[in-house]
């Protein structure tokens, strides 16, 4: 089953589950069947672990929401299978994209 079939069998399943319950259907439940799908709630045969801006920005607070992103975005695209997504695997493409300004010490004479 390619992708497109397997997204039409799961919203025909969760609309006709929404109409066995009575739910009318509507854009709000269509766009809610889409958010669930694209969630993995397609697959019953796997699991996904969801990283977010906020958990960029706790290992880094500098950055802003875009600079964040595009961390998450490095990270999916280079992540090593054997090792996964870790705040320290954040941090350090954080780190890679986004330098952080060294402070200069003034040494006393």
């Amino acid at each position: 089953m390619n992708a497109s079939q397997h997204l039409a069998a799961y919203l025909s399943e969760y609309i006709n589950e929404e109409l066995q319950r009575g739910h009318n259907i509507d854009t709000f439940t269509l766009r809610n069947a889409l958010e669930a799908f694209e969630n993995g709630a397609g697959n019953k045969n796997s699991i996904f672990i969801e990283w977010c801006v906020d958990d960029v920005q706790d290992v880094r607070p500098d950055l802003d929401d875009d600079q964040a992103l595009e961390v998450l975005e490095f990270v999916k695209d280079n992540h090593d299978a054997t090792i996964g997504v870790t705040w320290e695997t954040l941090q350090y493409a954080a780190d890679l994209l986004y330098p952080e300004e060294s402070l200069e010490v003034e040494l006393l004479p």
